[in-house]
């Protein structure tokens, strides 16, 4: 579009500039007018005329600014053709014409032929294969005219078809009548439906609805015309519209492919192919990015029909044309390429030699390219800047305009891909990339797939290279902390444009204690009491195939190994040391639990202390009482230390579904302690005691001296309602000791 646009302004150019009608010219069977706006119109002096071409001119410098004056055509009448076929016809010579004049003496009917508006002037016939076409060809002055004989063509269809269903011997039993109108080929058509015939210089096709201009290379002497002659080889007009055949004049022919560039022939664009005339100057002015030689343009003269023009431009290129990233030890590849015409001498590769640049086996010349693959390979990781460069003609070479960054860039993780940390350790992990001014590093961290943190990166020397660094710090590692973790780099040049995006993983795995010794109730001080077992647990988290959890003193002597058992669940392993009766030979002691792996102490716990006999809590009586009235129940707690500092007791009351409840003050229930010489005694009032009250109840001593101590007591203390009697693990009989007490009371 844009060539045809370009060459179409050219075309207008030189017409302009070729033709130079003068202001006072007056078209042959015309007339000018000049208004005060100074538009020079162009009339025709009768309406036996009609204008074809500009209807109205500027004058500039003494000149019309129009290509081709105008001209006035003599108007001539419309053809109208009506056209009778007649089926199942006999083809001889008298039938033929009885029927002509039975359709002529028809048509005559028009009130036009009446009128003098329409005539007949020809009469055509044709006859084959049994079937009669007859032609009646009406010249038209007016569109009355016209519609009269449609109006009698209408009629004589309605007849044809009276005939038909009457069996009216009429000859034309099967006819099909019609009729057309229009301007002869050559004519248009005016505003008063009369033709004109195109003038000389122009020509008009089948379907033109107005005189076209011969186009450059063509010219038509006469009027009426359908097509436009063509100038002799090596010769064109120099303008739309030529009359006669001395305007063609000699030309030279542009190549028929301009290779990306194009043709500028007297400052303007003219399409690779064009002819051009004898004189006229030609610049080929290639393409941005492309040269000729070591320039952009190459001009040229048109001095005879054999004068040589050029077409080759080129151009040097580096694909990919965007930066290339590679991890260390890959090989980047550089596909050097010239866009040209011809193939080339050699190409090279202009680096800063901070890689090696190996060139293919193999250099391929196909559509206008010749590419050369070069391999980029480096030990270390390197950045460097890189052209192509290509010998293209002889003692001419071409380096391509744009460098692109060659990035060979190592990416790792410390620690590798994993490690094991110890509760408690503090633990750095660190994503590392190659340091360059020409790079940019971006790091985003994820923990288990979820965004973990973004870290800004630092800079920093790590064994005497540079590495853009991001870290996660853990002071003090926990379990939660385990989790595999991964770290998206994202390389790019210092603009923001994409280099090369890596993920890398390393899983992090935290072991230690999960559970440092205790008792059940998560005690560390233990009372030793006489006859009761002892059961201690802790357990570690991350030990290996090989790895013991065993239980010591705190001389590191194992204790009892007979009584120590190991649990494992869900990464977990549980060590248990259980006494049946307070051994005699572990007294006050200090136990803990012991990481080995082989013979080798691995980590160990904290202590649990197991206190000596003196420390005793006892319960008191059962207790009855009637419905409704207050209930006392009592308790004891004594300490070697002969309660100096006094414990605080609590009671609680067992629960059926295994948890106890703590019985705090209320207007239920009250507790009461009080020193009575060497024992502290503790009460717990149950106020208005019902049948929710009934149950097992005990208390529980701590002391704050010397140590944190929780003694609980053996027994427990049951309260009843009158009547009640305790069952022992005999469900039928409390329902009957509940019914006798029932009955009682009713």
């Amino acid at each position: 579009m844009f060539w045809i646009l370009q060459l179409g302004i050219a075309l207008f150019s030189l017409a302009v500039e070729g033709r130079k009608i003068p202001c006072d010219t007056v078209p042959e069977n015309g007339k000018v007018t000049f208004s005060a706006e100074g538009l020079y119109t162009f009339s025709c002096v009768s309406s036996n005329y009609t204008l074809i071409g500009e209807s109205s001119a500027r004058c500039v410098d003494g000149v019309f600014d129009i290509h081709h004056l105008p001209a006035c055509a003599g108007k001539a009448p419309r053809k109208t053709t009506v056209t009778a076929r007649y089926k199942d016809f006999i083809c001889q010579e008298e039938a033929i014409e009885r029927s002509t004049a039975a359709l002529i003496e028809i048509l005559k009917g028009a009130p036009c032929w009446k009128a003098g508006t329409c005539n007949i002037k020809e009469t055509k016939q044709e006859c084959t294969g049994g079937e009669l076409t007859v032609h009646v060809h009406y010249h038209t002055l007016i569109m009355d005219a016209r519609n009269d004989i449609a109006a009698v063509t209408e009629a004589l269809k309605r007849r044809h078809r009276a005939s038909r269903q009457k069996r009216f011997n009429f000859d034309d039993a099967a006819a099909t009548d019609t009729d057309t109108s229009g301007c002869d080929p050559g004519f248009i058509t005016n505003a008063d439906d009369t033709c004109s015939a195109c003038v000389a210089g122009t020509y008009a096709s089948a379907d033109s609805i107005t005189c076209l201009p011969c186009p450059i290379g063509t010219y038509q002497p006469s009027s009426g015309s359908t097509e436009c002659i063509q100038c002799d080889e090596g010769k064109t007009t120099e303008t739309i519209g030529s009359e006669e055949q001395d305007e063609c004049v000699g030309t030279c022919q542009l190549p028929d492919v301009v290779y990306k560039g194009v043709y500028i022939v007297d400052n303007e664009v003219q399409e690779a192919g064009a002819t051009v005339l004898i004189g006229s100057k030609v610049t080929l002015t290639c393409n941005e990015g492309y040269k000729f030689s070591d320039s952009t343009t190459f001009e040229m003269n048109c001095e005879s029909p054999a004068s040589t023009f050029y077409n080759k431009c080129f151009k040097v290129t580096m694909l990919p044309d965007q930066n290339i990233y590679k991890l260390q030890a890959e090989t980047a590849y550089i596909t050097c390429s010239v866009e040209a015409p011809h193939d080339i001498i050699d190409f090279h590769v202009v680096h800063d030699n901070k890689f090696t640049v190996e060139a293919g086996s193999d250099r391929e010349f196909e559509n206008g390219f010749a590419e050369q693959i070069f391999e980029v390979n480096s030990s270390e990781g390197a950045v460097g800047m890189v052209k192509c460069m290509a010998d293209v003609m002889e003692d001419f070479s071409e380096t391509s305009n744009s460098e692109i960054i060659v990035a060979l860039v190592d990416v790792f993780l410390k620690p590798g891909a994993g490690m094991t940390a110890n509760v408690g350790e503090a633990v750095t992990l660190s994503a590392l990339v190659t340091y360059d001014d020409s790079l940019r590093a971006h790091f985003s961290w994820r923990k288990d797939g979820e965004t973990y943190r973004i870290f800004s990166t630092s800079q920093s020397t790590i064994g005497g290279s540079q590495f853009f660094k991001s870290e996660v710090v853990f002071e003090s590692v926990r379990f939660n902390d385990q989790a595999t973790y991964s770290v998206i780099v994202n390389v790019t040049d210092p603009a923001g444009n994409p280099g090369f995006v890596k993920e890398k993983h390393l899983q992090l795995s935290v072991r230690g204690f999960t559970k440092q010794p205790s008792d059940d109730t998560g005690r560390i001080y233990i009372v030793q009491i006489e006859g009761q077992d002892v059961k201690l647990t802790c357990s570690y988290q991350g030990m290996g195939e090989s790895d013991e959890l065993i239980w010591l003193d705190e001389f590191n002597k194992v204790i009892h190994k007979e009584w120590q058992t190991s649990v494992e669940e869900k990464g977990d392993t549980t060590s248990i040391i259980q006494f049946d009766s307070w051994p005699e030979d572990v007294g006050a002691d200090k136990l803990k639990c012991a990481l080995f792996s082989g013979a080798n102490l691995i980590a160990e716990s904290d202590r649990v202390h197991l206190i000596s006999h003196g420390y005793e809590v006892q319960m008191g009586n059962n207790v009855h009482a009637a419905p409704g009235e207050d209930a006392v129940l009592e308790c004891t707690a004594s300490s070697p230390r002969d309660l100096y500092h006094l414990p605080t007791v609590t009671w609680y009351k067992k629960n059926t579904d295994g948890e106890d409840v703590f019985l705090e003050d209320s207007d239920h229930f009250i507790t009461n302690n009080k020193l009575d010489e060497t024992l502290l005694l503790s009460t717990l009032t149950v106020l208005r005691a019902d049948k929710e009250d009934r149950g097992e109840y005990y208390c529980k001593a701590q002391y704050d001296t010397p140590v944190y101590i929780e003694v609980i007591a053996k027994d427990t203390i049951d309260l009843l309602l009158n009547g009640e009697i305790k069952a022992q693990n005999n469900f039928e009989q409390w329902l009957f000791v509940e019914f006798l007490y029932i009955f009682i009371n009713t």
